[in-house]
Parts: C-alpha cells; structure tokens; sequence
C-alpha cells in the first residue's frame, strides 16, 4: 500500500490548513491596519520617505462628494443670430427636463441644474426660419457655472 491510498484525504486536509493559515494572516493584518489608520473617515498624514518635509494628506473624499452633489451649477450662453428661441436642457439619466426662453439678445442662463449628463435642444422661433438644433451631451459638474459660448444656429 502506499501513501496516497493510506492517507486518501490528505491533500484535502493540507489545503484547508492552508486557507485557515490564510485566513488568519488575513485577519491579524486587518486588526493591525485598523489600529494604525482611521477607520471613522478621520484625516491621515503620511510621511513621505525620505524627507520628513514631503506629507500628503487624505480627507474623505467620499463625504466631499456627497456634499458637491447637492451643489447646483448653472449653464449660459448665447444664439447667433440673435432671435427668440426656447431651450430645453433635457438629463441622460432620469430624463428630467427643463425650458427656458432666450432673450432678445440671444442670451440664455439657465440656474439650479443638478449635477449630471444632459443633452440640450434649441428651438428657434418659426418666424426665423432656423432651424432646431441638439448639442449632445453636456456635462454639469456640481457647483460649477458652465459657459459654452455662441451656438451657430442654420436656417
């Protein structure tokens, strides 16, 4: 008889040995880790090797973006020619839809947009005989005004 048939269920036993060993380490190095670094989103300062001069910080970034989520930007700019229109700033992701007119100017601003992708339709008045255009997706990031210039309409 040999090994393998006396001891059929050794490489069983060996592997599971082996992920507890690992699973242990696994453990040991958490509880290390927690005591060393903030678990609570408190800030940490890493001292850079070699030179005690070189830190680098770490805040909550996750908390800082929650905040900026509640931010609502803005979004201006003007038509050429100039002509009365409406605007509708239309969001990529839940579809929520907002209108304005333009002024007599050519210029439009529009206020309280929450952060997010939209696409933007532009209506000129059928006395102008222009045509409607679409700009494809826009980016609003949160608190942030946003000027995208002089849009060239067609007749």
């Amino acid at each position: 008889m040999n090994f393998q048939q006396t001891h059929p269920n050794l490489k069983a036993f060996l592997f599971f040995i082996l992920v507890l060993i690992c699973g242990l380490f696994s453990m040991v190095l958490a509880l290390y880790f927690e005591k060393i670094l903030p678990s609570n989103n408190e800030n940490i300062i890493i001292d850079s090797y070699p030179t005690e001069s070189l830190r680098a910080s770490m805040i909550d970034f996750t908390h800082r973006e929650q905040a900026n989520l509640n931010e609502k930007s803005s979004l201006s700019g003007s038509l050429v020619p100039q002509t009365t229109a409406s605007i509708s700033l239309i969001s990529l992701i839940n579809e929520d839809m907002v209108t304005i007119e333009v002024n007599e100017n050519g210029n439009f601003l529009i206020e309280e947009i929450n952060p997010g992708e939209y696409e933007m339709i532009i209506i000129p008045s059928t006395k102008s005989g222009l045509t409607t255009k679409t700009v494809d997706v826009l980016s609003i990031q949160a608190g942030i005004s946003k000027e995208i210039g002089v849009i060239e309409l067609q007749e």
